[in-house]
């Protein structure tokens, strides 16, 4: 039997939702979260966004309008902490990668503090100003302040123990409310290729619903809501590489009739 949900923490729910070279993915009878099993050894793996940062941050630099840089869920996500937080609260953001979301916090008024575990996209965001740290919740710096929100940007679905994570997140900062994204568990792109790179051990470990992301916000001491958020193409303008993309991705979506959402997860310390 596989271990016991990683979200809802379940036992004996499980069933096979897709077999893989090594292991499977199984499907949470309770929740619905499908969970890597067994744990793949070298995880979580991060990727370097450092190279695609330099291109968001030299177009937000000349002008580009911001809301046409950030997917729709960092667009909620923004709207969700305007709502909840003053102007100037500090706002963690782990696992930052490319900056493009501490870069949207800056804008609107947000103190942005950033972490991220490889120190290549780290040194590349000091060199434009932001507060960053190499590191994770346990490398906080002592001298900066206590973020009044921390954010994680599609990135839970790395770690094979996701309540784990959001607890060590909850421990250390008690008085901060979480926001978080997660993919779908039914991605649009099925180009073998990307899936296998992107949305497949050892990258991405997990496949969340609406239940999981509340089921783990709650064991880790929130008091969790989630809402779905779509996908459209509408944001990725600017650049002419991004507007070619936006036309076979509209082809490609009409052909599979498939739609793709996000998950946004909100926890409050309960």
């Amino acid at each position: 039997m596989p271990r016991a949900c990683p979200a809802c923490l379940a036992e004996n729910t499980a069933t096979v939702a897709e077999a893989l070279a090594s292991g499977s993915f199984y499907r949470c009878g309770r929740c619905g979260l499908q969970y890597v099993e067994p744990v793949p050894t070298g995880v979580p793996v991060f990727l370097d966004f450092t190279d695609a940062g330099r291109i968001i941050l030299s177009q937000i630099e000349r002008g580009e309008p911001m809301g046409e840089l950030l997917t729709p869920n960092e667009r909620a996500m923004l709207r969700w902490l305007q709502r909840h937080l003053p102007e100037g609260a500090p706002v963690l953001e782990l696992c930052c990668e490319s900056g493009r979301f501490l870069a949207a916090l800056r804008h609107a008024g947000f103190t942005p503090l950033g972490m991220d575990p490889l120190p290549r996209p780290i040194g590349m965001l000091e060199e434009r100003g932001f507060l960053v740290h190499t590191g994770s919740v346990e490398d906080y710096p002592k001298d900066w302040p206590e973020p009044a929100a921390v954010v994680l940007l599609e990135s839970l679905v790395r770690f094979p123990f996701p309540v784990t994570v959001l607890r060590g997140i909850r421990e250390r900062f008690p008085r901060a409310c979480l926001s978080l994204s997660v993919p779908s568990p039914r991605r649009s792109l099925k180009v073998p290729d990307f899936d296998r790179r992107v949305d497949y051990p050892p990258h991405h470990l997990t496949r969340w619903t609406p239940r999981a992301v509340v089921s783990a916000l709650r064991n880790a001491g929130y008091r969790g809501t989630c809402r779905i958020v779509p996908i459209r193409l509408h944001w990725m303008r600017g650049a002419w590489m991004l507007r070619i993309l936006k036309v076979l991705f509209a082809v490609y979506l009409r052909l599979t009739r498939e739609a793709d959402y996000s998950l946004l997860g909100y926890g409050t310390p309960a």
